[in-house]
């Protein structure tokens, strides 16, 4: 009994000396404030939006959420899969339709208009071009 308590002792005080503590393998542990800062997902600050009104058509833009500043809406040609009232936008590398009809809610494939605008935000430059799209 005794034998355990000195081990415990000694475990704890070995543990409690070193600077960093380390594995089994040798290996330093990872510290849990190293664990805090590397969940931390980097958001980007404008996300790329595709409305459809069905008396205005399309309007491709990006929105700043933190700011609430929105850029300049261009009229584009509408993707096929859209209906009038959904709205689209990129999140990441995953497109996703924002509807009052909840069965069309959802990822879906991402409209060009909403690439070529993450691309301009990307590389910094402040036009995109939203030429329309070939007839496929």
């Amino acid at each position: 009994m005794t034998v355990r308590w000195v081990g415990l002792a000694l475990c704890l005080a070995g543990c409690s000396s070193s600077e960093e503590s380390q594995t089994a393998s040798g290996r330093p542990a990872v510290t849990s404030t190293a664990t805090a800062s590397s969940s931390r997902v980097a958001r980007p600050d404008r996300i790329p939006y595709l409305d459809f009104h069905a008396e205005k058509g399309c309007h491709a833009y990006w929105h700043d959420p933190t700011t609430e500043i929105s850029s300049e809406r261009r009229e584009v040609r509408c993707p096929r899969e859209m209906v009038a009232g959904e709205r689209m936008r990129l999140s990441g590398r995953v497109c996703f339709r924002e509807s009052s009809d909840a069965p069309r809610r959802g990822p879906v494939r991402c409209a060009y208009q909403l690439i070529k605008i993450q691309e301009a935000l990307r590389t910094g430059e402040g036009e995109w071009d939203l030429a329309p799209l070939e007839e496929d």
